[in-house]
């Protein structure tokens, strides 16, 4: 993570309304040379999020990167931002090679002879439609194209939705690389939210088109403990008082129940040391995305 606090990406009470939906004041800011990892279940927002940041759809609030904004100066703010989308933005009757000698005029910087290259290192044809591309095809020759714009901020919107573990492991690697020098960020959107823990520095955690949570994932993982324990043996514990309104949620195994309880404000009994244990991000977001059917408390 960046050691300093040069931010890149500000963004301040987005706002975006539909008639059954609405991207409600999100608010965050974005250091240079951090990964930040957008997670949230289907309809949470993630993709109207990434269409605002992207300059594709208007909004209330206000977008800055490097200090231009996205309403003011929409073109040079979009001139610094490269992507890689579930859905190839180019024509489909068009080859890689077009894509890049057409599109790469319009992107201040792009290196064409870089951007041939990265199609052959990830096996991309460059000169076969990309209609006749396999998904993830499409996705490497997107992902080719961005890396070779001078861009200082990517976002990718489920890009290893379709690239094998292989290709993943190396797109993970290459998105450490671009954020190395602490000059240039990353907005990465996926529903496999186990992959954040391994390389994203901050998470932001929409729900129902609010912000859930953004921080750090040490620090979400470090405000609860999984307890395997029944609740009503949990509650039963002769050191429990008032815990009920800890626990936030609970899940059914086999033969036993498991238990996601808040430790920010208070410690777990002693009795119930031995059955604790972390939780990984995606358990936490489970029990989470859940607890309104448990309770009314607001975690985090």
């Amino acid at each position: 993570m960046s050691s300093h606090n040069n931010i890149l990406l500000q963004c301040s009470n987005l706002t975006k309304e539909y008639p059954n939906f609405k991207l409600d004041n999100i608010s965050f800011s974005l250091e240079a040379g951090c990964i930040l990892g957008v997670i949230g279940c289907n309809g949470s927002g993630k993709t109207t999020l990434v269409e605002a940041l992207l300059g594709c759809i208007s909004c209330l609030g206000s977008v800055t990167l490097n200090g231009i904004s996205l309403h003011h100066e929409r073109m040079a703010y979009q001139y610094q931002t490269g992507f890689v989308l579930t859905e190839t933005p180019f024509p489909l009757n068009f080859t890689p090679a077009d894509c890049g000698k057409l599109y790469g005029r319009r992107c201040p910087g792009f290196d064409f002879s870089r951007y041939l290259t990265l199609l052959e290192t990830y096996e991309v044809p460059p000169r076969r439609a990309i209609r006749r591309l396999s998904k993830g095809q499409q996705i490497k020759q997107q992902l080719a194209f961005a890396l070779s714009c001078h861009a200082a901020l990517y976002i990718m919107d489920e890009p290893n939705a379709n690239l094998d573990i292989s290709f993943r492991d190396m797109f993970c690697h290459t998105l450490r690389e671009l954020t190395a020098d602490e000059s240039r960020s990353v907005i990465y959107v996926s529903n496999l939210v186990e992959e954040m823990e391994r390389f994203a520095d901050y998470i932001l955690w929409l729900s129902h088109g609010k912000t859930k949570y953004f921080g750090t994932v040490e620090a979400l993982r470090d405000s609860f403990q999984i307890v395997d324990m029944d609740i009503k043996d949990y509650l039963s514990l002769p050191s429990c008082k008032d815990e009920k309104k800890y626990i936030a949620g609970a899940k059914q195994k086999e033969n036993h129940q498991e238990l996601l309880v808040c430790t920010k404000e208070h410690s777990l009994p002693k009795e119930a040391l031995p059955y604790c244990r972390y939780g990984d991000l995606k358990e936490i977001m489970y029990y989470i995305e859940k607890a309104g059917e448990f309770c009314e408390t607001d975690f985090i």
